[in-house]
Formats: structure tokens, sequence, C-alpha cells
């Protein structure tokens, strides 16, 4: 009787281990898919190109700081709160090279939007070390006019070390060290600007996806810089970019932030669409040129010289950014929207909303034309910018 009752317990158990030994394997299985999915999930979230990321730059307030000190700066009406600030705390400093040198450039016609670039090429202090290499072209070295062409990357270390002597010997870190309760603020005021809800769910930290989706081109990254620096009666921005090791890094620097009295919540996006968009239409662009006919070429100065910009490159880049701008605005926000940036520019508002309706073309025929850049000769074709004279033309007999 013992013995039938051992071979049973002993069955039983056999026939446990069995089954928790299936379970097991089993479970470990589904594990096995499940835990790498959930790993692939959570790197995606954290490292999603489209994502705007908020970083406070050093060496961006650093480029501006010392461009307040130049007597061009000292000049700008309503400048704001810390650029005040600066000239105070500073004024023993006008004298120094780097303030002279960023006053010999800027009167040279390289101002603060490139100032801002050079600054992006390098890291933080007290290092700034050298991380992308500066852009060749209109964009920024062309405008280096103040030394020959050959000497330009040459000059531009010389400068740089000039301002890593000012914000040692002026202690410039420690004086941001003392602003730092207000960057934190800037930074919280930036999150909330990015989590805004607009219209149907769409928030600010969603316009580089809708960039892409009309562009059909990726960046690697997007960050948004709030400044301290700029015009305290207005908001104002720069699109500067980087290229690093061939990847782009698409960026916006908003001056006087938060401190502008525009209402940011309701232009954050439009900023955005504009400055970031930059990054795809400059290149584009730049290379556009670079081969384009010489006819072509003469038709775009006659068209844009003359207009928003002191350069007519500068000028068409301004056109075709704000044309894009409304026409993504169009189909996230509807036409109201679309309008007001298309008359953000008078009187030049003609020559955008030529590119502006040029550009249903685009987005009517996209198997023809898979991203902007198979479209943009389309855009600027000489039989489009002849169209864009004449009217202008037009609309200059009707107001006389």
């Amino acid at each position: 009787m013992i013995s039938k009752c051992v071979r049973f317990a002993h069955r039983r158990l056999r026939l446990t281990v069995h089954f928790v030994h299936r379970r097991l394997r089993l479970t470990v299985c589904i594990l096995a898919i499940i835990i790498p999915m959930l790993l692939l999930k959570t790197a995606y979230a954290g490292t999603d190109a489209t994502q705007i990321r908020i970083e406070v730059k050093t060496g961006v307030e650093l480029v501006l700081a010392l461009a307040s000190l130049t007597e061009r700066g000292q000049d700008y009406n309503n400048y704001s709160l810390m650029a005040q600030e600066v000239r105070e705390r500073f004024a023993d400093f006008k004298e120094h090279p780097a303030v002279l040198e960023t006053q010999k450039l800027m009167n040279s016609g390289f101002g603060e939007d490139a100032l801002v670039m050079l600054a992006l090429c390098h890291s933080g202090p007290p290092e700034f070390k050298q991380i992308a290499p500066y852009l060749s072209g209109a964009e920024f070295l062309d405008r280096l006019s103040v030394c020959q062409k050959e000497e330009r990357e040459k000059y531009l270390k010389r400068y740089m070390e000039k301002i890593r002597d000012f914000y040692e010997t002026s202690h410039f870190g420690a004086f941001l060290a003392e602003h730092d309760r207000d960057y934190q603020q800037v930074r919280q005021i930036a999150e909330n600007v990015l989590s805004e809800k607009l219209k149907d769910g769409f928030a600010v930290r969603d316009v580089p996806q809708a960039l892409e989706d009309f562009y059909r081109e990726k960046k690697a990254s997007y960050t948004l810089v709030p400044s301290m620096f700029g015009p305290a009666d207005h908001g104002s921005g720069f699109g500067p970019r980087v290229e690093i090791d061939g990847q782009v890094h698409a960026y916006v620097v908003f001056q006087n932030f938060p401190t502008a009295r525009i209402p940011i919540l309701d232009n954050m996006h439009l900023l955005a669409l504009h400055e970031f968009s930059h990054s795809f239409v400059n290149p584009i662009t730049l290379k556009f040129l670079a081969t384009a006919q010489r006819e072509q070429i003469e038709t775009i100065k006659q068209i844009f010289e003359s207009s928003i910009s002191d350069t007519w490159v500068v000028s068409l880049l301004e056109h075709t950014v704000d044309a894009i701008a409304a026409r993504i605005c169009l189909n996230l926000f509807g036409e109201e929207v679309a309008n007001k940036v298309l008359t953000m520019r008078q009187p030049h508002e003609i020559y955008i909303r030529h590119f502006y309706n040029k550009l249903a073309d685009y987005e009517a025929n996209r198997d023809k034309y898979p991203t902007f850049a198979s479209f943009y000769p389309e855009l600027v074709s000489v039989e489009n910018l002849e169209a864009i004279e004449e009217s202008a033309k037009i609309q200059e007999q009707m107001r006389k």
C-alpha cells in the first residue's frame, strides 16, 4: 500500500515538474519576444529625431552679449533687459579686443545671425572647441569680408581666441550663473510652449514632423535655443544649422525669450515653421544657384535684389521660406493663418503669394516631385519668375 502511494506521489511530482517546466519555457519565449519590443519602443521614444530639444547655449548668449556691447548694439532701441544689464556690468570691457572685433564684423555685414551660427559650431566654455565645420557660401563664410578668402577660417580661430579671453577675464560665466533661475524659467516656459495644443491636437513640438512631411527630407535633430537677448518690443529668431559628419542639426534661436511682448503661444508655431525651414531651403537653394544658368541668376537678382534684405540671395531664401510656411499652415490650420503668414512682409506679399500658389503644383504631383528639392527648379524657373515680375508690375500700376 505504501509502495503504491509512493509511486503515485512520484508520478504526480514528475507531472507537476513537467508542467512547470513547459510553462516556464513558454514564459521565457514570450519574454524573449516582448522585452526587445519594449526596449525598441523605449529607445525610439527617447531618440526620435523629430522631437524638439530645448537647450540654453552659453556660447550663443556670449556672442549676443558681445554684440550688445558694441556701438551698434548700444544704438538698438528698446533693447532687452539682459542687454542693458550687460552694458552696465561690463562697461569696462567695451574696448576689449573681442568687442572691437565683433563691432568690425557687424559693420561689415557679419550680423547677429552669423555670430550665432559661429557659436553653434563650437562647444561651450571654457574650451570653445570647434565641433562643426563652418558653412561655405552666402550663409556664412562668404559674409566674412574683413579678410581674404583663404584667411577666413584662420581669422575665425583668432576671433574665437579673443572671445575665450573675454569670457575668462570678464568672468562672464559667473554673470550667467547669477541668472540661473531666470534661465530655468526660460526652459520651463519653452517646454510649456512646445506642449501647448493649437488645432486638432497639433502642438509646436509637432512642427519637425510637419516639415519633414512637406520636404520629404529628414534632419538629425531639432533644437530650440531660447535667448535672453534681443529687441524688447518683439520676438525675433534665427534658423541656423550645423552639419556634423554629413548630418544636419537644425536650430531655432529665439531672441528675448520669454519677455517679448508678442503673444508667444500664438506665434511660436509660425516662428518654428519659418526658422526650422531654413535648414531645408537654404542648402537646396544654394546648391541650385551654384549650377544655375546666368540668365536665370540675372532674373532672380532683378526680382529680389531690392526686396526684403540687403542681398538678393537672402531675399530669395526668405520669400521661399515664407511661402512654404504659409502652405503648411494652410494644410494644418486653414486659410486664415496662411494669410497671416502671407501678409507679414508688406509690400512684398505678391512675390511670396506667387511662390505659395506655385507650391500647390508640388503638393498635387508628389509622384512627379518626390521631394521639395526635385521641385525647386520649377519654383524658380525663368517662366515662373517672369510671371512674378509681370504680376508685380500690374500691381504697381494699379496702385498709381
